[in-house]
């Protein structure tokens, strides 16, 4: 177990070591620059974002387990925001199923997928709204498009997002887990497998399933604007 004291321990030391390398002279030439209405915006679009994210992670979890809390999931999701950020390799996922596991009890089988399968709903909608972006400059900068383009990836996109939420993948990956896997390691698999296809399968039948993916987009749309501020 990870406690909260060897927690605060890892980010001093962290702490020190990034302002042992930073040049405070640079850093007051900055913040001398700064417009600080845009930095209040900025740090108002930040904090709704880490809230909607939240919110869609406490809708993921709520899926299996009713009692994780907005509170709960904000913790967790800084939590693994901070640790990803600053330590290599991302580890910040594995923290997150860490707290988890303390906090509401939640299977470390179960806690991975739920980490997967949130991973995979961000590169689907990540997908689709660069398909969109490489669309709108398309149409921005040239009068002529080759549909096929846009036609290509929009079904290749629907095809993953079909397969990822029928009962064919569990039929079209069963026969590749049976040859590709070792013996030694297909139960823990497994059981890893299952869990993640469980995951999907409660998550797509859930009625705030479309309320997670809408969540989903809204928070990278809003992660997307920061910069221009």
């Amino acid at each position: 177990k990870i406690s909260m004291k060897y927690l605060s321990i890892i980010g001093i030391i962290l702490f020190i070591v990034v302002y042992s390398q930073t040049d405070i002279r640079e850093i007051g030439r900055i913040f001398s620059q700064i417009n600080f209405f845009y930095l209040f915006v900025a740090l108002v679009l930040l904090g709704i974002t880490i809230y909607i994210r939240s919110l869609k992670w406490n809708i993921l979890v709520n899926f299996f387990c009713d009692k994780y809390s907005v509170w709960q999931a904000f913790k967790t999701y800084t939590i693994g925001v901070a640790l990803g950020s600053a330590t290599p390799g991302k580890a910040g996922d594995l923290i997150k199923v860490l707290d988890m596991k303390k906090s509401a009890n939640v299977d470390m089988k179960l806690g991975v997928a739920f980490t997967i399968f949130d991973k995979i709903i961000d590169i689907i909608v990540l997908f689709g709204l660069g398909l969109i972006s490489v669309i709108i400059i398309a149409y921005k900068f040239s009068n002529s498009i080759d549909l096929k383009w846009i036609i290509i990836p929009l079904i290749l996109l629907i095809i993953v997002l079909i397969f990822l939420m029928s009962k064919y993948a569990t039929k079209f990956l069963k026969p590749l887990f049976k040859i590709l896997i070792p013996s030694k390691f297909k139960e823990k698999l497994r059981d890893g497998y299952y869990s993640f296809m469980s995951v999907i399968e409660s998550s797509t039948k859930n009625k705030k399933f479309f309320l997670y993916i809408f969540n989903t987009l809204l928070s990278w749309l809003l992660f997307f604007s920061l910069p221009y501020l």
